[in-house]
C-alpha cells in the first residue's frame, strides 16, 4: 500500500450499499447512479431460496489496489472489482473457504491483496497480486489459535507503513470488548503474544451506543467494526456500536478515541480517554508490546 492510501472500510448489517451520488460524474458517459448498487447480492439465503434478489449485504470493505477497486461482502462467494465505484464487475476466486467467508478483513500492501476471514477457529489466510483474475493463493492454510481473546471474528487488518508493522483489530459481540493484536510479517501474519483488550462500549454515557426507540432500550448493545486509521502521524481506533432507532434512523455511528492510549507505546491498549472527537488521535509512537 502506498504511503497515505487508506483502506475504505464501511460497515452496515443485512442493510444496502450506498453510492456516492458524486459517482455519476466519475463514470464515463453515465447520467445516473444506482442506489443500492447494482451487483449480484448473495447475503440472503431467502434470495437463493426464492430467486428474488433483495440487495442486501453485511459488512462491506473496499480496498484500493492497483488503481482499482475490490469489494469485499458476507456471504458473497467472490468479490466486485470496479475503476469508477460505479460499475462493478464479479470475480470468481479459483478457491474459497468452504460455508463462505463472513465480515472479511483486505488490505492491499505494495503489490499483494490480502484477505482475512472472520473466525473463531484457526481459518485459512489468503492473498493475491492478481485479484482481477480470481487467482488466489495461501498465506497459510490454518492460523494458530489466537492467545488472549476468542476469535477473530470480524477482524481489520492495519499495515502502518512507516515503521512496516502489522496489527489486527477484531471483536463483534455484547459480551466481550475489540481488542488488538500484532502480526509477523516474516512468519505469515502469525500472532505476536497476546490480544489486548482496546475498547468497550459504555451505553450509560453513550445513548447512541443503546438499542430502541430514542435509544431508550436496556438490551445489551453490540460493539463490532473495528477500524484502525493514521493520519498525519496519528492513529484513530474506530469501532461501531450497533444502536438503531426506530425515529432517528441511526444506525452503528463511529467514534474516535483521542486519548494518548498509554505512554510509550503506539498502538497501544489502554483505556481510551472519555472524550471524543473527529479531529485528534493517538499520536504515532514505535512499539507495542
Amino acid at each position: 500500500m502506498a504511503r497515505g492510501q487508506v483502506p475504505v472500510r464501511v460497515r452496515l448489517a443485512a442493510v444496502a450499499l450506498l453510492a456516492l451520488p458524486r459517482l455519476s460524474a466519475q463514470v464515463s458517459g453515465a447520467r445516473t447512479y444506482c442506489n443500492p448498487l447494482d451487483i449480484e447480492y448473495r447475503y440472503s439465503l431467502k434470495q437463493i431460496d426464492q430467486k428474488i434478489s433483495y440487495r442486501a449485504g453485511a459488512d462491506p470493505v473496499i480496498v484500493n489496489h492497483k488503481g482499482a477497486y475490490y469489494l469485499f461482502v458476507t456471504n458473497s462467494g467472490g468479490w466486485w472489482r470496479s475503476t469508477d465505484l460505479g460499475h462493478w464487475q464479479f470475480v470468481k476466486p479459483d478457491r474459497w473457504i468452504e460455508g463462505d467467508i463472513n465480515a472479511p478483513a483486505a488490505l492491499s500492501v505494495r503489490d499483494t491483496l490480502y484477505l482475512f476471514p472472520s473466525a473463531f477457529e484457526p481459518a485459512p489466510l489468503f492473498f493475491t497480486t492478481t485479484p482481477e483474475t480470481g487467482h488466489l493463493e495461501l498465506l497459510t492454510p490454518l492460523m494458530p489459535e489466537l492467545p488472549g481473546a476468542q476469535g477473530p471474528w470480524d477482524p481489520d487488518i492495519f499495515h502502518d507503513p512507516d515503521t512496516d508493522r502489522w496489527y489486527m483489530y477484531f471483536g463483534s459481540s455484547n459480551l466481550y470488548p475489540i481488542y488488538g493484536i500484532e502480526l509477523d510479517p516474516h512468519r505469515r501474519l502469525a500472532y505476536i503474544a497476546r490480544a489486548r483488550e482496546l475498547l468497550k462500549l459504555r451505553p450509560a454515557e453513550h445513548g447512541w451506543e443503546r438499542f430502541g426507540q430514542d435509544h431508550r432500550d436496556t438490551i445489551k448493545p453490540f460493539i463490532e467494526g473495528a477500524t484502525m486509521t493514521k493520519y498525519r502521524g496519528k492513529y484513530y481506533l474506530q469501532y461501531a456500536a450497533t444502536a438503531r432507532s426506530a425515529r432517528l434512523r441511526t444506525r452503528r455511528p463511529t467514534r474516535f478515541p483521542t486519548s494518548r492510549v498509554g505512554s510509550s507505546r503506539a498502538p497501544d491498549t489502554a483505556t481510551p480517554s472519555r472524550t471524543t472527537s473527529a479531529t485528534t488521535g493517538t499520536p504515532a509512537r514505535r512499539g507495542w508490546r
